[in-house]
């Protein structure tokens, strides 16, 4: 399914200098905005042209961001894929580099050998090329088989891999759009608690032809404490040891109402923690 908030995006890297000569989508995708929608997303990511308002499906949208050739990848016809594929599996050489841009619209989440597809997603992206994701993150339980944490995309499409992320965002259903912090850069994990469903937009440019996934990703906090014996990340927060002790013997019961009533102390898991979260207006 692509939203405004995805059109935005997509708008927003063809500013940026992504190539949509040769594009790929996992899924067939549909269009899910209005017209006063499609504006707004073009005025929001700086679009230098207004996208004409007839657009009806996936095809005409990436046409119009430049595609000369466009594909969609499933596992059987029924929607209307022009390239058959079970994503748990691996694809062929044939197509092995052939694109200039592979889109994920919210499919990766559904396919159980998670790490296979994403393999195989970032094989298909040319030298040179992008990789662009809009996955559920928070608050999607029971949408598909997994909810895909900043750190999951930060770990897969690393330089060790031929990938630099260029841009990762979340977002609400409200517009609001959030950078994030790399969990390593920051020294802690990326963690929220909240109520509202969010989507993760991602933009990742392929570096290098190289092996992927030849030693597997670990998460960030985990590699220190296995590589260096570092345990700054969260042993070391005094404070944070002492907040969870006092939660182990607090009654639960005035923990829920703290949580919901008093948001001035669970910040740090929110999006107001500026130090992983800082709001998008350039994009």
């Amino acid at each position: 399914m692509i939203d405004c908030n995805a059109v935005r995006f997509l708008l927003g890297c063809r500013r940026s200098g992504v190539n949509f000569s040769s594009c790929i989508t996992l899924g067939s995708q549909e269009l899910s905005f209005s017209e006063a929608g499609l504006a707004e997303a073009s005025q929001l990511s700086r679009n230098e042209k207004v996208p004409v308002p007839d657009l009806k499906t996936s095809r005409d949208l990436f046409t119009f961001l430049g595609a000369e050739t466009f594909n969609e990848m499933d596992f059987s016809d029924y929607e209307g894929a022009d390239v058959l594929h079970d994503l748990n599996s691996p694809v062929g050489d044939q197509l092995s580099e052939k694109y200039s841009v592979v889109y994920d619209g919210g499919s990766l989440e559904h396919i159980f050998n998670i790490s296979e597809a994403l393999r195989s997603s970032m094989r298909m992206v040319k030298l040179g090329g992008h990789l662009i994701m809009q996955n559920p993150s928070n608050n999607w339980f029971g949408h598909g088989f997994y909810q895909l944490s900043p750190e999951f995309y930060f770990r897969a499409l690393a330089e060790e891999n031929g990938f630099q992320i260029v841009r990762i965002v979340i977002h609400d259903n409200t517009g609001l759009w959030y950078e994030i912090k790399d969990p390593n850069e920051v020294r802690q994990r990326t963690e929220l608690i909240g109520v509202d469903r969010l989507f993760t937009l991602v933009c990742a440019r392929r570096i290098a032809i190289k092996p992927i996934f030849e030693s597997w990703p670990a998460q960030s906090d985990y590699s220190d404490l296995w590589n260096k014996g570092d345990r700054r990340i969260e042993s070391r927060n005094i404070f944070r040891k002492l907040v969870a002790r006092m939660k182990q013997h607090t009654p639960p019961a005035f923990l829920r109402f703290v949580r919901r009533h008093f948001g001035y102390f669970y910040r740090a898991y929110s999006l107001s923690n500026k130090k992983i979260f800082t709001k998008v207006k350039d994009f």
